[in-house]
């Protein structure tokens, strides 16, 4: 049995032989055709696959993985997890309001927009007009988000404007 698999394998590796040396003779008719029309045919395939020369992942920071800790790093004593660095540890300190705050104002901000658009009346104030205002007062972002957090909770009604882009907005209070 083993010597007709030897068989087998020679008489593959043959006919792969003379596969590979018809396509050699193809490769050189095409190089003569372009010659012939003065085309000098392309040397050197079209790379494809990852670049040669460093391994798939190599030069990559270890860290722990599910397989366990790199080799020869040990785990500190004092529970699981891997090593706290510098950004971990102020992301935590943000969390418990140790950290980097905003900007506190006097008044907040739903109650500085339902102030501007009660003293806008009946006819109520367009969006553009209401953010014009939150950024005069030096707040960040826009108050497009709160002004939609308004209306759902139904302190301020959105009436669209006929023939114009945008909403106004009247105080329902």
């Amino acid at each position: 049995m083993a010597k007709q698999m030897v068989r087998e394998l020679h008489g593959l590796v043959s006919k792969l032989k003379q596969e590979r040396q018809a396509h050699e003779n193809a490769i050189a008719d095409i190089d003569a055709a372009f010659r012939g029309l003065g085309l000098e045919p392309d040397e050197r395939p079209a790379r494809r696959g990852r670049r040669r020369g460093r391994p798939k992942g190599a030069g990559r920071k270890k860290t722990k993985r599910r397989g366990g800790w790199p080799k020869g790093k040990k785990r500190k004593a004092g529970g699981p997890g891997r090593p706290k660095t510098k950004k971990r540890t102020a992301k935590r300190a943000v969390r418990r309001g140790k950290g980097r705050t905003g900007k506190r104002y006097s008044v907040p901000g739903p109650e500085s927009i339902m102030k501007f658009a009660r003293k806008a009346g009946a006819k109520g104030a367009t969006g553009a007009d209401i953010d014009k205002h939150w950024k005069s007062e030096g707040r960040a972002g826009s108050a497009y988000n709160l002004l939609g957090q308004l209306v759902s909770s139904k302190q301020l009604r959105r009436a669209k404007v006929k023939g114009e882009r945008g909403s106004r907005y009247i105080a329902t209070k």
